[in-house]
């Protein structure tokens, strides 16, 4: 049998890839940009420029990219960050930075979710982004 852990690590490593990335943007193209998650749908053109501010591990960015925009994804989590960045690093759309955003220069301390016994410290920080 397949341990729960086992099964989070190879989804990880196929979800995360920056080779399965980048294919699903070649496939999965669309000029429409469309966030359900707050009604949202936007016509983007090529050449436009997308901001993902708190990019966690780059689902909002993946969305982004797929229109073609250029797309600067922000995340000041570093291990967010080192998922973000390997994601990303095939996809010439798509710009990372290892930053927080703020409308003011500004110097902050970054308080992340400690890891448990059901949910590591990847899990505690994706989950906390919903909430």
């Amino acid at each position: 049998m397949i341990s729960a852990e086992f099964k989070k690590r190879a989804r990880r490593a196929i979800r995360y890839n920056g080779i399965v990335e980048r294919a699903q943007q070649i496939v999965r193209s669309a000029p429409t940009l469309s966030l359900n998650q707050i009604g949202l749908k936007l016509d983007i053109k090529h050449g436009d420029i997308l901001i993902d501010c708190g990019a966690n591990v780059g689902d909002v960015t993946s969305s982004f990219a797929r229109t073609g925009a250029k797309v600067f994804a922000f995340e000041p989590n570093p291990l967010c960050f080192s998922i973000l960045q390997k994601r990303f690093a095939m996809t010439p759309n798509v710009q990372c930075f290892n930053r927080g955003v703020m409308d003011r220069e500004s110097t902050l301390t970054l308080a992340t979710p400690k890891a448990h016994l059901k949910w590591d410290s990847l899990d505690t920080t994706v989950s906390a982004s919903f909430n």
